[in-house]
């Protein structure tokens, strides 16, 4: 099963977001757990694409994801109150 995440429209103005890449998903949902909101997995259903390709590369993407999810726990424990 595939899930979405949903959140409330609050969250992207209360959740600093720095990024404007695919990292910026683990941001928000990092940054809105740290921010006392709660989330609701969604289950959806997703089609194969009948042609073309995704430009997203998993190395870029999974390095981008590693380094903000380390910088926002960083920042959690050294008592910064948000993400950034």
């Amino acid at each position: 099963m595939k899930v979405a995440k949903a959140y409330h429209h609050r969250i992207p103005s209360d959740v600093n977001l720095e990024n404007d890449d695919f990292s910026f998903v683990i941001q928000l949902f990092l940054g809105a757990l740290k921010s006392g909101y709660s989330y609701r997995q969604i289950p959806t259903c997703y089609e194969e694409r009948q042609s073309g390709f995704s430009k997203m590369r998993l190395m870029p993407v999974a390095v981008g994801y590693l380094a903000t999810a380390m910088r926002i726990f960083h920042k959690s424990r050294s008592g910064s109150s948000r993400p950034s």
